[in-house]
């Protein structure tokens, strides 16, 4: 994983990749004990952010994935 955000004390999203694979989206609903995968096939994702429930994630070639809760 390369970034974490936690909009709520449990309720967390996550992004990253598996070397050279295609990036991936995670969540967790228990303070990041387990995760659960919300999305793969994406670019390389570096980053990620909440603002409220709005979770934003940017990475390779400019990809912008946006999720509102």
């Amino acid at each position: 994983m390369r970034s974490i955000t936690f909009i709520e004390n449990k309720v967390g999203f996550a992004v990253g990749d598996n070397n050279n694979e295609d990036g991936s989206l995670f969540y967790s609903y228990n303070g990041g004990i387990s995760w659960k995968q919300y999305s793969s096939k994406l670019p390389d994702l570096h980053r990620i952010k909440h603002l409220d429930t709005d979770i934003w994630a940017v990475g390779k070639q400019g990809v912008i994935v946006h999720i509102k809760l």
